[in-house]
């Protein structure tokens, strides 16, 4: 496994790194309705990281990268998803309130203040994300396995933050990692 061409990664949740569509109504209700949250996290126990996940991000860690989960879901919803999928997260930011570059840029600057990471990316499968990315000046690599389902974005194809798209998780563990 080659090093890493970035020295911070911020990821995105929901389609990204887990394979939440199931929940995605109920997330929505759950989000404008706290007391409708306990049942909602019952279900995450059946959720499940997409394939090879896990493992990217445990090969990101190995090489001394500081990964962060950006997400606009609820802080307690995405530690019970970190937690239930075993995934090595440095730092959950959420809410996020993407396409708000706020949150993103905020956690950029705080890992590099706490660590002199200056190579940071941004891993997401939504426009929020892309548009996020844009404001914040920050490199976005877009994930088509998600919330697009395969369906390109052109804007994002054409714009000078998006330095690469991802089909599968390894095109994306290549585009993240300079060589096998």
């Amino acid at each position: 496994m080659g090093q890493n061409h970035f020295d911070h990664y911020v990821f995105d949740l929901d389609e990204t790194l887990a394979d939440s569509r199931f929940l995605k109504p109920d997330r929505e209700i759950a989000a404008r309705n706290s007391h409708l949250r306990p049942a909602l996290h019952a279900r995450i126990a059946t959720m499940r990281a997409f394939a090879g996940i896990p493992e990217l991000l445990q090969v990101l860690k190995h090489h001394g990268a500081h990964v962060t989960l950006l997400t606009n879901s609820w802080h307690d919803y995405a530690t019970q998803v970190v937690r239930q999928l075993e995934l090595p997260i440095d730092d959950i930011v959420a809410p996020a309130r993407k396409p708000n570059p706020t949150a993103l840029t905020t956690a950029v600057r705080s890992v590099a203040s706490r660590n002199g990471g200056k190579r940071v990316v941004h891993v997401g499968d939504s426009r929020k994300d892309l548009q996020a990315s844009i404001a914040a000046h920050v490199p976005f690599i877009l994930c088509l396995w998600g919330e697009l389902d395969g369906v390109p974005l052109p804007v994002a194809e054409q714009h000078t933050m998006l330095v690469g798209v991802a089909r599968s998780v390894p095109e994306l563990q290549s585009l993240l990692t300079a060589g096998s």
